[in-house]
């Protein structure tokens, strides 16, 4: 009898990257190699989206250390090399290092913090620098008020009630509750605890934290073990917040301890995969839905991986468009993602634009058992 032919079909590979177990372990639907590819809301695999230059020419002086999108003016503001910028334009501010600062936006103005220069705020004419006002990494607002680290502390200040130019000398806490280690992130809680109060995420590279009291700054300890790299490696969607550090990607609804989000590739966040020295590199960010994280890899000084992670799924997959900085614009139906680069001066990118990175062809490649 003749034998039939049949069409063989991979359709499922909604399980993602799974790097951590034996081939004889790996579910139907994951993939134990792959680099470059995605997966569509059906479960199908294919080649990522590319970017492209979002400017055509670089933009100041410097390698890009953070973005930000100013939604009030509708700017995208650039940290590169020891400048400000918004949009292409020239330096509105220069710093007296290149240390990354933290920025947010209140009543309409762009508060930024930075470790050795303090607090400025600018108003899209002029900068300002407020009394009283810490120098710190991270800065965000919170209960109508703006709450910054100060640096090589654990000590995080809050400003007077719809003023951030008022830091009354009494208003800071000490987050105390492990070690005396430096707060390096804040982040909004994305739920109300058992008493209906509302919060702020503070991250430690080794633990978490919620405010739950913002005449206070009271707080309780929600993680011991986990917390956020660096100052950018926290991202929010769908009501949790998602952090990067060194042991892998985790994420928590601001109430209960991080759950471990990247288990399946747990073994990439070894110390002989990853540049664990350099958790100040590790950047987080979101396009739609979708979340990026970008770290550098054993041996290098400068992000050159990034995983996709989608947050109802599961999955994460591996790419090469390592980004220094992320900044989502816009809402969640016009949205675009910038990010800048690790290596080139100056150069900012719209991420899953066109087939090829800036011109160049995308290789990619996904091995089944």
């Amino acid at each position: 009898m003749a034998s039939k032919i049949r069409e063989l079909q991979f359709r499922n590979f909604n399980g993602g990257l799974n790097t951590r177990d034996n081939p004889s372990e790996i579910a139907p639907n994951e993939i134990p190699d792959a680099i470059n590819v995605t997966i569509d809301d059906r479960g199908g695999a294919q080649k990522r989206l590319g970017y492209v230059d979002r400017f055509g020419a670089q933009v100041g002086t410097g390698l890009v250390s953070n973005l930000f999108y100013w939604a009030t003016r509708g700017w995208l503001v650039e940290q590169i090399g020891t400048g400000m910028h918004v949009n292409n334009g020239a330096a509105f501010l220069t710093w007296s290092t290149s240390a990354r600062c933290g920025m947010t936006e209140f009543l309409g103005n762009l508060i930024l913090i930075h470790p050795v220069d303090g607090m400025r705020i600018y108003d899209g004419t002029t900068v300002t620098s407020p009394a009283g006002a810490p120098a710190g990494s991270t800065v965000a607002t919170w209960q109508n008020r703006v709450w910054a680290s100060q640096v090589a502390t654990p000590r995080i200040w809050y400003s007077a009630i719809g003023d951030p130019t008022s830091w009354p000398g009494t208003n800071w806490v000490d987050i105390r509750e492990k070690n005396s280690g430096e707060v390096v992130c804040l982040a909004g809680a994305g739920g109300l605890d058992v008493s209906g109060r509302p919060g702020l995420l503070a991250f430690k590279q080794d633990s978490a934290y919620r405010i739950y009291d913002s005449a206070t700054g009271a707080y309780n300890t929600i993680d011991p073990a986990h917390g956020a790299a660096s100052n950018i490696s926290a991202v929010s969607v769908l009501g949790r917040t998602y952090v990067v550090n060194t042991d892998g990607i985790f994420s928590t609804d601001g109430l209960e301890p991080l759950e471990l989000r990247s288990g399946l590739i747990e073994n990439i966040f070894h110390k002989d995969q990853i540049n664990q020295n350099r958790p100040d590199l590790f950047a987080a960010g979101r396009f739609h839905n979708r979340l990026h994280f970008s770290i550098p890899k054993a041996g290098e000084t400068a992000n050159s991986i990034s995983f996709e992670l989608e947050p109802t799924q599961g999955w994460i997959m591996r790419h090469t468009n390592a980004a220094s900085a992320y900044a989502a614009i816009g809402d969640n139906v016009s949205q675009e993602t910038a990010f800048g680069s690790p290596s080139a001066q100056g150069r900012i990118y719209n991420m899953n634009v066109g087939g090829s990175d800036a011109g160049a062809a995308i290789t990619s490649r996904l091995q089944t058992y």
